[in-house]
């Protein structure tokens, strides 16, 4: 793999049933689950192919990139099969879960809406150095508790490990995640307590060609797909049938609120839902539309709504 990393470095991420949303086709995935105490792990990069994945929705990278994640809104737990469901609203599609928690907000009813609404998932290649005879696994996680921390971890570590970043093949750093016990309303989990980065032991090229290129994985379900998954029509899970591939899913991955919003905190994170045209004043001051040429630091720390809708702006000129 001929890594291009562009400018990736400098794009942080904005903002802040138990199973993924992603489509893996006939891929057997194995899913990896942080262990109390020291984890000592590769995050191994992809070449972005395709124009699903969210940087390149947005114009601020393009295919043939390198990247390390995938960040997503999804909604989890949907219908009666607890199913996730990847939202197509983030596309510029219309999603009636998210018209649904719209409306539950309307009517007063606060329970549902935050159980409806879309949250960020982030998703990463991984090889745990403690067996990395098991290769390439799949990383499914949050925002604000491993994404947001592998950043700040990134963005000062230039002092001890000059010229290097952190997933690239052959000059990057082994994550070391220290994991803690937590829990909320009677789940326990494990939660990274701190990120941090050592030199590698061992090189990891060799994972390159198991790694999960995730932007392929990208496939939305259609409006009326949507609507049967939560009316629960349709049957199960996809790999449910006898002929799908088996995927090991993780057993311990908590529910959205343990995740993203501590006990007596409001969540941070509305229904991803359509710009309107109201949404055409950029807060900073900027020409509306600007957002796709990568110049203004500020543009990542936009709300999510204005900043798509500064994208589409940019297209109709």
């Amino acid at each position: 793999m001929e890594e291009n990393w562009g400018n990736r470095r400098e794009i942080a991420t904005a903002g802040g049933g138990n199973f993924t949303g992603l489509d893996f086709g006939d891929r057997e995935v194995k899913f990896f689950k942080l262990k109390e105490g020291m984890n000592r792990i590769e995050i191994i990069p992809y070449t972005i192919t395709t124009n699903m994945h969210p940087l390149v929705v947005q114009g601020r990278y393009q295919k043939g990139n390198s990247d390390y994640n995938l960040v997503l809104y999804v909604h989890r737990n949907i219908g009666p099969g607890k199913r996730s469901v990847i939202c197509p609203s983030q596309y510029g599609k219309p999603c009636p879960i998210c018209e649904a928690a719209k409306a539950a907000k309307e009517e007063g009813d606060k329970a549902t809406n935050e159980a409806l609404y879309a949250r960020r998932r982030v998703f990463y290649n991984v090889v745990d150095n403690a067996d990395r005879s098991a290769g390439v696994q799949l990383f499914e996680t949050n925002i604000k508790y491993f994404q947001k921390p592998l950043e700040t971890a990134d963005k000062y570590c230039a002092t001890d490990f000059p010229g290097k970043f952190f997933p690239s093949l052959k000059d990057g750093l082994t994550v070391s995640v220290l994991g803690a016990k937590d829990s909320f309303n009677g789940n326990e989990f494990i939660q990274p307590s701190s990120i941090t980065f050592v030199n590698r032991a061992e090189p990891v090229t060799q994972f390159a060609k198991d790694a999960i290129p995730l932007d392929q994985c990208i496939k939305l379900k259609s409006y009326e797909e949507i609507e049967n998954i939560m009316m629960g029509i349709g049957g199960g899970d996809e790999d449910d049938d006898d002929d799908s591939p088996k995927i090991e899913r993780p057993t311990d991955i908590p529910d959205t609120e343990s995740e993203d919003n501590p006990v007596d905190e409001e969540p941070t994170e509305e229904p991803v839902e359509e710009a309107t045209s109201s949404d055409t004043d950029c807060p900073h001051g900027f020409p509306f539309g600007d957002a796709v040429h990568g110049d203004h630091k500020e543009c990542d720390d936009c709300p999510e709504r204005m900043y798509m809708s500064c994208v589409k702006a940019a297209r109709k000129r």
